[in-house]
């Protein structure tokens, strides 16, 4: 293993330490996932083998965390993920769940920041009142993504969907 191998190989299990969940024993987690021994789990976590690249993919995949966190040159890189929104409200409430990991996962950082481009106020800002969020989250099922149970029907008469308010 290089000198450079060494270094990124330490930064990616500092990146796995601080981001896998507590209750889950990280050795056996890989283990499982890359279909390889206990051991061999053991030598990668101690940076005595090289991750490839494939697993340190399937390790990312599984954990949600950008490859991006091994970059040097963190402040040049945008990193963000897209959701497909359809017709159909399911989707509206996967965007909003990724947008609250992405934002945990941004906060886990030493110094974050999040730049939010939008002709509107961010859409962080909606949620801090009950009426303004109520009538934010019709509008877009409604108006934008246009689901159709929401068609023809009065602001007052729509009953949004509790997930999506939580």
């Amino acid at each position: 293993m290089t000198k450079n191998n060494k270094i990124f190989q330490q930064k990616w299990n500092e990146v796995l330490l601080a981001h896998a969940p507590e209750s889950v024993s990280l050795a056996k987690e890989i283990s499982d996932l890359l279909d390889i021994s206990l051991d061999s789990a053991y030598r990668r976590l101690r940076n005595q083998t090289d991750y490839t690249l494939d697993e340190a993919a399937i390790i990312a995949n599984h954990f949600n965390l950008p490859l991006e966190a091994l970059n040097n040159e963190r402040h040049s890189v945008v990193s963000f993920r897209t959701n497909k929104l359809t017709a159909d409200s399911t989707t509206y409430l996967e965007y909003l769940q990724n947008m609250s990991a992405s934002i945990r996962r941004v906060a886990g950082f030493e110094h974050p920041e999040i730049y939010f481009g939008a002709e509107d106020i961010p859409v962080y800002y909606h949620y801090g009142s009950e009426n303004l969020m109520k009538f934010k989250v019709v509008y877009w099922l409604k108006s934008l993504l246009i689901v159709p149970e929401f068609q023809n029907q009065s602001f007052e008469n729509i009953n949004v969907p509790t997930e999506i308010l939580e």
